[in-house]
């Protein structure tokens, strides 16, 4: 079964836009629609020597999403225990807040959209609720983290 959509996630580097176009090639080979392929540019520097627009006519797709590079607001975030939503005016933060809203016109989809609820419902069977019967906050068997509703 084929995914609706695919997104390439690399970062501004020539190893890793060598190895993102070889994996285009095994995929086009396999016969994928790379039609259904976006790349998303992940830890975009200012200083960086490769652009934007390099990366696109070396993979030959358009560019979604470039998410700057933010390793300090990144480890204090895990350090913590919290979320990008927690510091909502950071450039990273607004750059995947972007991301997540041009990614929605695909969940308009009947089919995507079914799946999504699925997802949704499944999450929700994993919720903890303590004896009290009220729902507190908790977390999936994965390990994440979640909070009522």
């Amino acid at each position: 079964r084929e995914a609706d959509s695919v997104l390439m996630v690399t970062t501004p580097e020539l190893p890793a836009l060598r190895n993102a176009a070889k994996v285009l090639q095994v995929m086009g080979r396999l016969r994928y629609p790379l039609g259904r392929v976006q790349a998303v540019l992940n830890r975009v520097r200012q200083e960086t020597s490769i652009s934007q627009r390099h990366v696109q006519q070396q993979l030959g797709l358009p560019l979604l999403a470039a998410l700057p590079d933010a390793p300090d607001t990144v480890e204090m975030m895990v350090n913590e225990g919290k979320t990008l939503l927690a510091v909502p005016r950071n450039p990273l933060t607004q750059a995947i807040e972007d991301l997540a809203e041009r990614l929605l016109p695909t969940l308009e989809s009947p089919m995507l959209a079914a799946r999504a609820g699925d997802r949704v419902r499944a999450a929700a069977s994993r919720r903890v609720l303590p004896s009290s019967g009220g729902a507190s906050a908790g977390t999936t068997e994965s390990g994440r983290r979640y909070a009522p509703d």
